[in-house]
């Protein structure tokens, strides 16, 4: 929880220019007292949105999970411990990662995107993509207001980052790797109690592939990186618990 209008949120190891840094957070209670009651965080300086994302539930006691991506710089990769100004509601809690991806179309990283929100659901609701070519990463975020709780990730995800509240989960990063290109829909999960929900699926696109005269080489598929995992109480790369 945050009494100012930033958190500072340190980078994950091994980033180097090139790098795709990509923040995922989840924010409670969406009312800030900047652009009007229940208006959306700006994304820091230096970072965008992806595809459909926020995934915004604009309405007191709501949540929302914002996703804001940038390609490192020589900055980012000097030292090491840059530290990112993320936006926090004043008094609000803020749950997230940072995570750094390889492999990765430096030029154009997103090839889809989209999020979605529930409002006193007991499920996170449904997202789906379609992949436009082979050998894509899929992140995926969800969040909860309250302490309801998943037990189950879409299928094929493996979960890299979770935060919880008294071994209660209310927000979760998970990855998966696309081999060909479709359509992958993540179907609702339960979380076992109504409240708000939200949940964003994003699909990145690989580099480009090294063509020599006539050969084409194998474009290396992207990969996700994080600094550690946390599970319970506790902090990651910065994170506000609750």
């Amino acid at each position: 929880r945050s009494s100012t209008l930033t958190e500072r949120n340190p980078e994950p190891s091994g980033v180097v220019v090139g790098s795709l840094l990509v923040a995922l957070y989840t924010v409670e209670h969406n009312e800030i007292t900047t652009g009007g009651a229940n208006a959306q965080l700006p994304a820091p300086s230096g970072w965008s949105a992806p595809p459909d994302a926020p995934a915004y539930q604009g309405v007191d006691d709501g949540t929302a999970l914002y996703v804001w991506y940038k390609i490192a710089n020589s900055t980012d990769a000097s030292a090491g411990t840059t530290q990112y100004a993320m936006p926090v509601q004043n008094g609000r809690w803020l749950r997230g990662c940072i995570m750094r991806i390889v492999d990765h179309d430096e030029s154009s990283p997103w090839d889809a995107g989209d999020g979605a929100v529930a409002a006193s659901s007991n499920n996170v609701p449904s997202t789906s993509v379609t992949t436009t070519g082979d050998d894509r990463l899929l992140i995926w975020g969800a969040s909860s207001y309250n302490l309801s709780n998943w037990t189950t990730l879409p299928a094929g995800f493996t979960e890299i980052a979770a935060y919880a509240n008294a071994s209660t989960k209310v927000n979760t990063a998970a990855q998966r790797t696309l081999a060909s290109a479709g359509t992958v829909t993540t179907g609702t999960i339960d979380a076992g109690a109504s409240a708000g929900k939200a949940a964003w699926l994003g699909a990145i696109k690989p580099a480009a592939s090294a063509v020599t005269g006539t050969l084409a080489g194998t474009a290396p598929k992207p990969a996700a990186a994080i600094a550690g995992t946390v599970r319970g109480t506790g902090v990651l790369a910065g994170t506000s618990p609750k």
